[in-house]
């Protein structure tokens, strides 16, 4: 199968955007990585001590200096795992995993879509979704 450029536009849901496009396509799995823009990104940071997520809604516009991922499925249905490398105004950047965002001007995702069928299982040891393999 061949990379796919999927440009999303301003306005757009990520996740939701993402995961359903990947279902129209009828693709089972697929690794995601892009640059782009977003506006109001909740981002996460996971601890291993506690097993649990803090994020923060981060208002305002910034430049995507990297996006990567994959979308796999959980549970019955696709789901998007996406960290995120964000700048902002004062040439700052900071990043963690991407909880949603809405696309600034745009979004140019590169989409490799795989054969297989990846799933992810809830990992009670690690307290996270993990892909089983």
């Amino acid at each position: 199968m061949e990379p796919y450029l999927f440009v999303l536009k301003q306005g757009q849901p990520i996740m939701e955007t993402l995961t359903k496009h990947v279902a129209e396509k009828g693709w089972s799995s697929c690794s995601v990585s892009g640059i782009g823009a977003v506006v109001d990104p909740e981002v996460a940071f996971f601890f291993d001590d506690t097993k649990d997520y803090t994020s923060e809604i981060c208002s305002g516009q910034y430049e995507v200096i990297s996006i990567n991922g994959n979308v796999a499925w959980f549970e019955g249905e696709l789901m998007a795992h996406l960290h995120i490398l964000l700048g902002d105004e004062k040439y700052k950047t900071f990043g963690g995993h991407l909880m949603d965002a809405t696309v600034g001007p745009t979004l140019e995702l590169t989409i490799v879509p795989m054969k297989a069928k990846y799933a992810r299982k809830f990992d009670e040891e690690v307290g996270i979704k993990l892909i089983q393999h």
